[in-house]
Parts: structure tokens; sequence; C-alpha cells
């Protein structure tokens, strides 16, 4: 259950001037230097109406700011905190100079206090007890209050530091103000629009004043607390409002001292019509000498007719306060109570020089019962196989690229729901369709971008056959609200030119990674080669075909027994050269940020497909994940090993195409010294 209490959450920050009119218990000093009082504002409320709670705590010397009071005992009641406050008097300086001499220099003494401010909803009616506050300072003891303020009501301290309250259930509705809240719908299904209406009644006053506003005839605004008209911050979890709170006190606000309610406590310069939640009202504890008058809302008022209790029809003035809101999440809501505090008029009086006021009025308390709202998840029945949890409007689109490639390549498929409603809950869809697994090999799990109007999944893809081959149409379904039915979307199929994947079979051809040791000897002996080849040509016309040819051959042989020798130390050095390219793999990964995926995933790829290129005379660059495993197969390796290898490089194309994210890059770096260690075995 998601339930809304914080409606008075903006109205008390307090700046303390103690009143005459409190009672007050003392206890025993405290033990620490620091001394506590404890406040609250009334020892009787009614159900539904909030207490004001506050710990101050003051010394001579400032207070550690460590100090925190443990309020778990207070069980009963729903506790929200309200700011601390910090604050100092005192510290005036006296100096008194006589013909030149210091007779007197000193400083009166500082008082340093912070308050601790808490509003305290009661969870249910009967007698319930505000426990004595712990709050042990650094190598000391609980402090004991020094008082315990009751500004209304008695204070009965019990034994263990602890003072009743009351809470009353409050007497049923007259026929004089009547609250109601309602709503455009109790059962709703997520980003379906929920329209929340607080309705006040007052009955109109007979004679001359029957036309008008009844609040335009007395000094002070009757109060309403409304906990969904607070701080749109503390709205819960999954409820969005469609206007902020400001914007619906702009418009509810009048220009006048005269003719509304206070809303929440809200507070300021009545000339002013922004920053509601900037301007706070000061308490019950004191006169905050910067306070401001408490602003006004009037919700439309409009003349009605209605039946009352008596079954008889009155003229009652009507004032609505209309909040909506669309619902992300499935879950159960409660709006309330609603409680309205005050003196309304009721009659007219003769006015005379002892009772100028042309209204009488009654002091009234009224409230108005929660209002539990249910967001309920789409109905199971008839609920499609491929429903990926999204409800509003959308359209569903896919995108392959390159559409062009060879079999075995990494391609990369990207899926796209926009338009809007809820994402909150979309699932990524199904690609377990043997039109999409008999064609293609998917990596999974995708890459995932949510925002509150679209879904992007990123896989990795490798074509298995070649030709003509298409990404078929794909099907979701989504929930439309406004109609309560699901909806079918359907991607556009996808035609792909897949070629064979090309083998490297030249025997003449050298080289693993470039600039290696091996390649530059081969490149230099193929230089030697054909120098070689040419002087020889030049000696043989010059001293005899014979001699020529004894001379190339010698010189042929030669160089086949160098790039003979050089091919063989190539191949035993593979695995050496495989670890010195796992090492510069490591360095890269720690040095470049892991945003930069690419050239870590190709240092570490490297690793085999070097190892394969250096092993059968062949070239790493431009291998494919494919080549290289036929290439380490042709080695007679063992075929487990072969798979596993293949399956590490398929994952490193999978973290450059989108099927992995980077952070991942470490194990598979531990993978792969794994591997090498069973090829050297």
């Amino acid at each position: 259950m998601k339930s809304i209490c914080y409606g008075t959450s903006l109205m008390f920050v307090r700046r303390h001037v103690f009143s005459f009119l409190f009672f007050f218990v003392p206890v025993l000093p405290a033990v620490s230097d620091v001394n506590l009082t404890v406040l609250l504002d009334r020892s009787t409320v009614y159900e539904g109406e909030t207490l004001f709670y506050e710990l101050i705590l003051s010394d001579t010397k400032p207070i550690d700011t460590q100090l925190q009071p443990d309020i778990s005992a207070l069980t009963d009641f729903t506790v929200e905190a309200l700011p601390k406050q910090q604050e100092q008097s005192g510290g005036v300086m006296q100096k008194i100079v006589i013909n030149g001499k210091v007779i007197k220099d000193e400083t009166s003494g500082k008082e340093y206090r912070v308050h601790f401010c808490f509003v305290l909803t009661p969870k249910k009616t009967g007698s319930l007890v505000i426990p004595l506050p712990r709050i042990i300072p650094a190598g000391g003891n609980a402090l004991q209050p020094a008082e315990f303020v009751v500004r209304i009501g008695e204070t009965k301290m019990q034994p263990d530091g602890s003072v009743p309250i009351q809470v009353v259930i409050p007497e049923k509705q007259n026929d004089d103000v009547l609250l109601e809240i309602t709503a455009n719908r109790t059962k709703l299904y997520p980003q379906q629009p929920l329209e929340l209406t607080l309705t006040v009644l007052i009955k109109a006053l007979p004679g001359r004043f029957g036309n008008r506003n009844p609040l335009e005839l007395i000094n002070k605004p009757p109060v309403l607390q409304v906990p969904w008209m607070a701080s749109d911050a503390q709205l819960p979890k999954g409820l969005t409002p469609v206007k902020p709170m400001e914007a619906l006190l702009q418009s509810w606000l009048i220009q006048s001292d005269r003719g509304g309610f206070s809303i929440n406590g809200f507070s300021g310069n009545q000339s002013r019509i922004k920053g509601f939640t900037d301007d706070l009202f000061a308490g019950p504890f004191g006169t905050n000498p910067f306070k401001k008058a408490l602003y006004q809302f009037s919700g439309a008022p409009k003349k009605i007719r209605r039946y009352a209790a008596d079954g008889l029809e009155y003229d009652y003035w009507e004032y609505r306060f209309r909040r909506d809101f669309l619902p992300k999440e499935t879950g159960e809501y409660s709006f309330g109570p609603v409680t309205l505090k005050g003196g309304v008029p009721v009659g007219t009086t003769i006015q005379t020089a002892d009772s100028p006021d042309p209204v009488q009025l009654k002091t009234l308390f009224a409230a108005a019962k929660a209002l539990h709202i249910a967001v309920i998840d789409v109905p199971a029945a008839n609920r499609p196989a491929d429903y990926i949890g999204a409800f509003g409007t959308f359209r569903f689109e896919t995108d392959i690229k390159p559409q062009k490639a060879k079999i075995g390549d990494p391609i990369t498929l990207t899926l796209k729901l926009t338009g809007n409603g809820s994402t909150l809950n979309v699932k990524a869809p199904d690609l377990s369709l043997p039109a999409i697994h008999d064609v293609f090999r998917v990596h999974t799990p995708p890459t995932e971008e949510h925002s509150e109007q679209s879904c992007i999944y990123t896989y990795t893809l490798r074509p298995k056959q070649s030709g003509k081959i298409e990404f078929p149409p794909l099907p979701v379904s989504v929930f439309d609200v406004e109609t309560e039915k699901f909806v079918r979307l359907e991607s556009l199929p996808i035609t792909l030119d897949i070629t064979d994947a090309e083998t490297v079979q030249s025997a003449t051809v050298y080289g693993a990674i470039s600039g290696s040791t091996a390649e530059q000897t081969e490149a230099n002996v193929k230089k030697i080669a054909d120098r070689a080849v040419t002087v020889s040509k030049y000696i043989g016309i010059g001293i005899g075909t014979l001699l020529g040819l004894y001379v190339l051959g010698k010189l042929t042989l030669w160089t086949a027994v160098f790039i003979k020798r050089s091919r063989n130390n190539r191949r035993n050095s593979a695995l050496r050269r495989a670890g010195q390219q796992l090492s510069a793999a490591e360095r890269l990964t720690a040095s470049i940020p892991a945003v930069d995926k690419t050239l870590q995933v190709k240092a570490l790829q490297s690793v085999f497909f070097g190892y394969a290129a250096d092993k059968t005379d062949g070239i790493a660059e431009g291998m494919t994940t494919s080549e290289a495993a036929a290439k380490l197969r042709e080695l007679h390796l063992d075929e487990t090993l072969v798979t596993e290898i293949q399956q590490l490089l398929e994952t490193l194309d999978a973290v450059q195409y989108g099927g992995h994210t980077a952070p991942e890059l470490n194990s598979l770096i531990a993978e792969t010294k794994k591997l090498l260690q069973r090829i050297d075995n």
C-alpha cells in the first residue's frame, strides 16, 4: 500500500519565542551541559489531524552536530522530520575605558540552540502516548528534558516520562460544512489519467448575504489540510502530477486577505504569486518575526442547490480543488484524509457597538475520509504471449547494420519502441523465433537504453547462411489504455546480402601482428632474395650461363633455408607472442576509459587471431572469428578447447557490436589467460 501522508510537511519551520499560555511540567535537569526542552502543540487531536513535536537542545557552547534524537519509539505515529534548525543568541560585548585604562572588557554568554521538528500523524484513535525522546551526547548519558511543554491541553507526565494524548473521532459532519474527495475512477491502468477533486461545501447565509461568498465575510480563513497538495517531491513513487503544485496554487490564489481557504499553511507576501514552496509557516510554538500572511485560495466558488440531511434543499457555496496525475506503476494509492478546521459563518447578527461583526461564526472540524485508488495490471485473460509490458500508444521499429556481410560476421540489430505511455516495466522482445534462429545466431543479453518514452535494445547477430536472407517481421504487443485493449505491433522485414566467408590460403603471406619481429624478418629476407636473384642474373650474363645458374641455385637454396627457419621460429614463438599481446591488452584496458571499448576488444581478439596466424603462416589482419576457429582446428587442438576459444571470440564481438558491456572485459581477460594456459598444456 502506497499511502500519501505528507500534506503538512511544508507547514512548519520554527523560530520560537515561547508563549506564557503554555503549560509545562518540570523534570529533573539534564546531567549533561546540554539542556533539552520537549514541545507538543496539543494533547487532544481529531482523527486525521497532525501533531507538531519539537526537541530543542541548548547550551552555552556550540552543540555537537552529530547529536540526533532517537524517535523509533513513536510507533503509533507516522513521523515526518522537518529540516533541522540551528541558531545562536547573546554575545553582547561590553568595554569600559577610563583615562585610557580598560576597566571592563567582557562578552555576555552566548546561547546555542538546535531545533529538531517533527510532524506526527496518529495511526489510530484512542489513548496514545508520546514517549520520552532519547538523545545521548558522546560519552554521556541520555538527556532528560528540563521542560516538557504542551501548548493546548494538560500535560500528564507518566512515570516513564511519556505524555498521553487523545485521538478522537470527529463528530458526524453537519450540514453547515461538507467535505468530499472524488476521482474520475477508482480502478485504472498505468498511464490512465487520474482526476482527483476535493469539494468543500459551505451552506449559504440567509438574507442579505445569501449571494455573497461566505468566506469574504470573515477575517481568518478556515484551514484545509490536503495531503496530495504538498511538495511534488513528496508524492509517492510512480505517481506523476500533470502540473506542478506551484502552478495549481497560482491558479487558485486570490489577491485578497478574505474570501478563501488556507491550504497546508502556505504563506508569503500576498502580492507575490510565485515560490509557494519557499514561504513556510512559522509554527505553533512562537512568533516568527519574518512570518508572512497566509495565502488564501478560493477554488472558483459558485452557488449550487443541494439536499441536506433533513431531506430539504438548500443553497450551498461550492469550492472545488482538482489535481490530475498520471500513475506510472501498478499498486494501491491512498489520498487523504482531508480536514478543515476553523470558523465558518452560520448566520447573521445585528450589528451593534458591542457586536460589530455582521455574521455569526461557528468553529468546526470537518473531515473527509481517505479515497483509495487501485492502479491495476493488464488483464491476464487473453494476454498475448508477445506482450512486452508497455502501456500507451507506441510504434515499433527494427534496424540492422551492416546489411552486407559474410557468414559468421557480427552485425548489429537495434529494436526501438517509442511513443507516449509507461515504459517502466517493458521487457526485451522475444527473439527465440524459428525464423530468426534458423538463419542467425543471436548473442544475448542485449544492451538496453530506457527513457520515459522509449526503449532501445541492441543485439549482435551472426548470419548462418549465404545469399539474400531476410530478418523477418518481429511482432510485439502493447496495452492501449484509451481503448483498454491489447494492440499488436510488427516491424518491417529487412533483407540482407550475405556472402560465404573467405579463407586465407596463401603460404607465402606472413605476419600475425603488424610490426612484429618475424614479419619484419621475412620481409627483409624476401628483399634479400630478390636482390640476390637480380645480382645472379647479371653475374650469369658476365661469367656464363653455367656459373650463373650455379650461383642462382645456391642463393635460392640459402633463401629457402632462411625462410623455412624464420617460419619455424614464428610458429615456435606463437604462444609467447600471444602472451605478450595479452599483457598489452591488459595494459590498454587499464589505461583507456571503459567507454572506448573498440580498442580494448581488438587488442584482446588479436591474442588468438595472432596465435592462429603465427601457427598457420597466415595474417591476423582482417581475420574473423570463424576463420580463427578453422585455423585452430587445423592444428589438431582439442575440439572442446577450440569451441571455448570460439565462444570467447564471439563474446568479444558482442562487446564490440552491442551484446555486452565494457566492464565485462576484465572477466574476459581472465578467461583468455586460462585458455592460453590450456593451449600451452
